[in-house]
C-alpha cells in the first residue's frame, strides 16, 4: 500500500519551517483507496510569498489544528505504507520534523517519484510535477496547494507502476534500494547504516586516508543522493570510484557540522574537497576612493588582521556583497571595481541605488550606510551563547562566543537553564581560531538558523 503525500509549509528549510496544509493519499498501486487532507497551524507567521504562491493565508489557519493534534491521525493512516512524494526529501522531512517538534519519532519506506521517472525515462524535457502532468496528460488544478499536488502524484505514480521497466520498478520497491552502481566499492550496509540527521560524512580509500568530508542536514539523503546521480567522469564521481569505507558523525546542530566540517579539512586536507580553508583567504575591505566614497574591494591575504572581514572564497564574498547592496541600496559600481565609463549609473537611473558613483549622493550620508551595512558581518553582540539543536531530542547545543569570536561549544540538557554563561567555558570543546568559522556562524545567524541567542 502506498501513502502519496503532499505538504505545504512555510518555507524550505524543514527544521525551521512549519506545515500549513497536508494531504495523504492512499493508493494500492492502481486506485485511490482513501484520502486525508488538513490545514494546519503553523504556530508561526506565513510569509506572503507562500501565501501568494498557495492562496493560504494566516486567517484560513487560524482555527487549523495544531500537528500534534493530527499525528495520531497521520500516524495511523500511514501504517504500514510505504510513503511516496515528488521530491520525497522534502515532504518526508517535513513530516519527519514535526514529529520531531513533539517529541516523536516518524520513520517509513518511501519513494521519490522525481527519482524513479528520471531513472525510468530518462531525457525528458524536465522532472517538477507540472512539466510531467503535462507530459502524461494528468489533470493538475489547484497547483501549490496538497490535494492537487498529491492527486496528481498519485496519478503519475500509476502510471509508472503500469507502464515503467519491471527491473527499475523491482529496485525501487525494494525497502532498502539503494541505487549502487558497479564502480562503487562502499559496502552496502554501510550506506544503510547512515541516519538521517544532520552531521559530517567521511570518505576513505583503501589505505584509510580521507578523501572527502563534506556536512549535510541528512546524511542518508546525500549519500544516497551522490550514487543516485553518479557520474565516473565527474570529480565527485572520480571520488566515489576510489572510496572504500565511510564514516560519520551526528551533530544535530547544522552549525556545529558547519563548524567539524571547516576544522577536519583544514587538518586533513582531503584530495577531493577544493575548499580547503587554508589561511589564503579572500578579505572584504572598506577604503575612500578620490572622491572620498567608500568603495569595497575583495583581495586574497594570508595575513589575519583582528578586526578584519574574511570569506573562504570570491564567490562567497561577492555574494554576501550582492545581499549588501540589495538590503542597503549601495551602489553597485563602488562595491565591484566597475568601471564608469559614461558618467552614468544604470543602477541609479532604475531607482536601485542613490547616485554615489555619479555624485549625486552625498559622501557622508553614503559613507555611513556603507558602515552600517559592514555592521550587518559581524557580531552583534561581542559575548554570547548560541543555542542550536543538539545531536538527539533531548539535548541542544551551546556555542560560547566571547570578544567577538567562537571559543568552543558544549551539549546541554534541553531544560537546563544557562545561569552561569563564564563556567560554560570550562566545559567547552574549543574550536580552532578561524576567522570563517565565525563568518559562517554569522550567516547562519543572518538566516536566522538557530534556536536562540543568551547575551552576556
Amino acid at each position: 500500500m502506498y501513502a502519496i503525500v503532499d505538504v505545504e509549509t512555510t518555507g524550505g528549510s524543514p527544521k525551521r519551517e512549519r506545515i500549513i496544509e497536508i494531504a495523504i493519499i492512499k493508493s494500492n498501486g492502481e486506485k485511490i483507496i482513501d484520502s486525508y487532507q488538513t490545514l494546519v497551524n503553523p504556530e508561526k507567521m506565513i510569509p506572503p510569498f507562500v501565501s501568494n504562491l498557495t492562496g493560504i493565508s494566516n486567517e484560513m489557519v487560524e482555527e487549523a489544528p495544531l500537528f500534534e493534534e493530527i499525528a495520531p491521525q497521520i500516524e495511523a493512516f500511514t501504517k504500514g505504507c510505504v510513503i511516496v512524494a515528488h521530491n520525497a526529501h522534502f515532504d518526508y522531512g517535513f513530516i519527519k520534523n514535526e514529529f520531531r517538534y513533539i517529541g516523536e519519532y516518524y520513520q517509513r519506506d518511501r519513494i521519490c517519484t522525481v527519482k524513479l521517472t528520471q531513472r525510468a525515462l530518462p531525457g525528458l524535457e524536465g522532472y517538477s510535477l507540472g512539466k510531467l502532468a503535462t507530459h502524461f496528460n494528468i489533470d493538475h488544478e489547484d497547483k501549490h496547494r496538497a490535494y492537487a499536488d498529491a492527486e496528481a502524484t498519485t496519478r503519475l505514480l500509476h502510471i509508472l507502476l503500469r507502464d515503467a521497466n519491471p527491473q527499475i520498478l523491482a529496485q525501487f520497491m525494494h525497502r532498502s534500494y539503494i541505487h549502487n552502481p558497479p564502480e562503487i566499492k562502499i559496502p552496502e550496509k554501510q550506506i544503510v547504516n547512515v541516519p538521517e540527521d544532520t552531521g559530517i560524512l567521511q570518505f576513505y580509500n583503501a589505505a584509510g586516508k580521507i578523501l572527502y568530508i563534506m556536512k549535510s542536514h541528512d546524511l542518508y539523503t546525500r549519500i544516497t543522493d551522490m550514487l543516485f546521480y553518479f557520474n565516473p567522469d565527474t570529480h565527485k564521481g572520480n571520488m566515489l570510484k576510489k572510496a572504500t569505507d565511510i564514516s560519520f558523525s551526528v551533530t544535530g546542530s547544522e552549525i556545529l557540522a558547519q563548524i567539524l566540517e571547516i576544522e577536519h579539512i583544514y587538518k586533513h586536507r582531503p584530495a577531493y574537497n577544493k575548499k580547503t580553508y587554508g589561511l589564503n583567504l579572500v578579505e572584504m575591505q572598506a577604503e575612500k576612493d578620490k572622491y572620498g566614497y567608500y568603495n569595497i574591494h575583495l583581495h586574497r591575504s594570508n595575513k589575519i588582521a583582528k578586526n578584519g572581514t574574511y570569506f573562504s572564497n570570491f564567490y562567497e564574498a561577492n555574494s554576501q556583497i550582492g545581499s549588501l547592496v540589495k538590503l542597503h541600496k549601495l551602489c553597485p559600481i563602488l562595491c565591484t571595481r566597475q568601471t564608469n565609463l559614461n558618467g552614468n549609473c544604470e543602477y541609479f537611473e532604475k531607482k536601485l541605488c542613490q547616485g554615489a558613483c555619479v555624485k549625486q549622493e552625498e559622501k557622508t550620508t553614503y559613507n555611513k550606510r556603507v558602515e552600517r551595512a559592514l555592521k550587518k558581518l559581524k557580531y552583534k553582540h561581542p559575548n554570547f551563547i548560541l543555542i542550536d539543536e543538539g545531536p538527539n531530542m533531548a539535548t541542544l547545543t551551546a556555542f560560547i562566543i566571547k570578544n567577538n569570536a567562537c571559543k568552543g561549544y558544549t551539549i546541554i540538557d534541553k531544560e537546563s537553564k544557562i545561569e552561569n554563561p563564564e563556567a560554560l567555558l570550562e566545559e567547552i570543546t574549543p574550536t580552532m581560531a578561524h576567522p570563517v568559522i565565525d563568518q559562517k556562524i554569522r550567516m547562519f545567524i543572518q538566516k536566522k538558523k538557530y534556536e536562540k541567542i543568551v547575551p552576556f
